[in-house]
């Protein structure tokens, strides 16, 4: 992509990049599928802004505050945790990625339990529909 992407701190312009590159390149999560095709999530999971502000947030939370800035206190932040959790839990546990280029997905469940099994599969669509 380029030289200095190890260097690259802000969520946003990590994902132009990488959309440069793959526009259907975020998870798309889903909750199984039927003869009618995959069922999409339609709610609950952390959507792309979302994970803009979170990385932003957690950034923010690594660095060392300035005592005399009026930014956001570090306890609001705790608080959203446990929702950014679930959101991303949603996301995850079982979702779509699409190759760039192709027609190839990578179908992934990966289950939230502890020591549970992540199942990968890699498939080829017959239409450009997910």
């Amino acid at each position: 992509m380029r030289k200095d992407i190890a260097k690259d701190w802000h969520a946003a312009r990590i994902l132009r990049k990488i959309e440069s590159i793959n526009p259907d390149f975020y998870p798309v999560p889903i909750d199984g599928f039927d003869r009618q095709g995959w069922h999409r999530v339609q709610g609950g999971y952390l959507t792309r802004k979302q994970f803009e502000r979170l990385y932003d947030e957690c950034g923010a939370m690594l660095h060392s505050q300035n005592p005399f800035s009026k930014g956001k206190s570090s306890s609001t932040f705790h608080k959203k945790v446990p929702g950014y959790l679930g959101r991303i839990e949603t996301l995850l546990s079982e979702h779509l990625v699409e190759l760039a280029e192709s027609r190839e997905l990578i179908h992934v469940i990966a289950p939230m339990e502890e020591n549970a099994p992540i199942q990968v599969r890699h498939l080829v669509r017959e239409s450009n529909h997910v």
